[in-house]
């Protein structure tokens, strides 16, 4: 497989831009009154919380690192699935398998959840929303760009995580945690 070409940080803004206006939205009955709201929105409102989260969401030099994503089967049954999100232009990330079970339950209702790996002291990240799948090519390229593997190919379906909660979560002591939270009803 032939390297993928440089992308400047202008094209990734524009790709991201344009498939954001292409995303394939949800019918009205399962989104009603969910708004889409972004990591970006997130940073506007707690730039701290969103740093924490991109910290614990990525390698200590920025690539994308394993997280946990929660979904719901179709008979109401919670699953939990290791995957690789992306932080790119104020935006969380994914390629997830054609043939996977979170693929079913992402396309069927698109709600999810997000926990990041344990951070130093037991320090927590999640997130929970609803995801989308796009195919627009360009943003694939620039996402598929980023990512941590290179062996994304036409059975990876790539989704955007629109974020309607956030939490992070420290602790002073063993047995006193200290909860940062973020809502969209918040903006």
């Amino acid at each position: 497989q032939p390297p993928l070409s440089p992308i400047s940080s202008t094209h990734i803004e524009q790709a991201t831009s344009l498939a954001r206006a292409r995303l394939v939205h949800r019918s009205p009955t399962i989104c009603s009154g969910v708004a889409d709201a972004h990591l970006s929105d997130l940073v506007a409102a707690d730039s701290e919380l969103a740093a924490a989260g991109t910290r614990l969401l990525t390698e200590g030099d920025g690539v994308p690192t394993v997280a946990f994503l929660a979904t719901t089967s179709s008979t109401g049954r919670p699953r939990i699935h290791p995957f690789i999100p992306l932080v790119l232009d104020g935006q969380l990330w994914a390629f997830i398998l054609d043939t996977s079970p979170k693929r079913r339950d992402l396309d069927r209702d698109g709600q999810y959840a997000i926990h990041a790996r344990l951070g130093p002291k037991d320090e927590q990240f999640t997130v929970s929303g609803v995801a989308r799948h796009t195919a627009d090519p360009t943003l694939r390229a620039a996402v598929g760009a980023a990512m941590s593997y290179d062996d994304i190919d036409e059975h990876h379906i790539l989704y955007a995580f629109d974020i309607d909660t956030a939490l992070w979560t420290t602790w002073t002591t063993p047995t006193e945690p200290v909860h940062h939270r973020w809502r969209t009803s918040e903006r």
